[in-house]
């Protein structure tokens, strides 16, 4: 063999006596790697229905805050009528 033959054998048999011992410790880390992806997932699950549940909460706002609107709005109307006018008491009010 030349000698370019062996010290390429060589480098090769210290390769895969690298990769022998490299690759059973990057095991654990892909172990690590999967439980991370797999919580980052579950995280993402977790925000998506704690959005939805703040987009049905803004909603639920909203309905009321249309609701207080309409009785301002009617009870206003009420005060500006002549029936509230005269079911109202003359003169000041006693506490």
């Amino acid at each position: 063999m030349k000698p370019s033959s062996l010290a390429r054998i060589s480098r090769l048999s210290l390769l895969a006596a690298a990769l022998v011992v490299v690759l059973p410790a990057c095991q654990p880390g892909q172990a690590r790697l999967a439980q991370l992806e797999a919580a980052q997932q579950q995280q993402a699950r977790e925000i998506a229905a704690l959005k939805q549940q703040l987009a049905e909460r803004e909603e639920e706002v909203a309905q009321l805050e249309t609701c207080v609107d309409d009785l301002e709005n009617t009870v206003y109307e009420d005060e500006d009528s002549v029936a509230y006018d005269e079911e109202r008491p003359a003169g000041p009010v006693a506490l």
